[in-house]
């Protein structure tokens, strides 16, 4: 037995969900000692940032219910989203709008696709932009409420780009009675000729079949 081998029997990988200890519990851990490495003692006391780094795991739990109600269980969110969570408020704020409009809600929106297609609709939708707008943590998140955008319900039944489009009646169809009365169709095809511009070829051909036949 080499050692190389010995040293991988040594081993084993064990996977942890990531709504349950220790993974659940890591956002918050690394979250705490990245406030502590900033070096920064006024960022220590600054209630404000204590508290929005406090809701980055509240909002981390709210998406996993959501991604349990309409997706299915291999589509989980994992901390990989937070971890470049800046440690001041000002920077938080961009930063967390920019991750959600472009990083978290693409991600939801293929989770429930994902979800439709496997379970169907499995509970009634809630738009989880709702949550996050009442429960913004920085001063003043009135105003950053409507930056953060929506994520659509899943369509159920996916359009199909080969479907025909439903025909509309034409405007400049005659009804059926007065196709019977050859004066009034007489009256519509030089309706038509005077309206329509075409070539002289064209024309010379239309005054021909509009002359009446002795």
């Amino acid at each position: 037995m080499t050692p190389n081998h010995g040293l991988h029997l040594s081993f084993r990988m064990v996977t942890f969900s990531n709504n349950v200890e220790p993974a659940n519990g890591f956002l918050v851990r690394y979250l705490h000692r990245k406030l502590m490495e900033a070096e920064n003692e006024g960022s220590m006391s600054n209630e404000n940032l204590l508290r929005v780094l406090d809701w980055v795991p509240k909002l981390w739990y709210h998406l996993h219910t959501f991604l349990e109600k309409h997706s299915t269980s291999d589509f989980l969110i994992g901390p990989c989203f937070f971890l470049s969570c800046p440690v001041t408020v000002e920077e938080f704020r961009s930063w967390f709008i920019d991750l959600w409009n472009h990083s978290i809600i693409p991600y939801l929106q293929e989770g429930a696709k994902d979800g439709i297609k496997v379970h169907g609709q499995k509970s009634a939708w809630e738009d989880p932009v709702e949550w996050v707008r009442g429960t913004l943590p920085w001063p003043s998140a009135q105003q950053d409420q409507a930056k953060l955008v929506h994520l659509p319900p899943p369509s159920m039944v996916p359009s199909s780009p080969g479907q025909p489009i439903e025909e509309r009646p034409s405007k400049e169809t005659p009804p059926s009675s007065m196709e019977s009365d050859p004066l009034m169709a007489m009256l519509l095809k030089l309706q038509e000729a005077a309206n329509v511009i075409e070539s002289p070829d064209r024309e010379t051909a239309t005054d021909l079949s509009l002359k009446p036949t002795f």
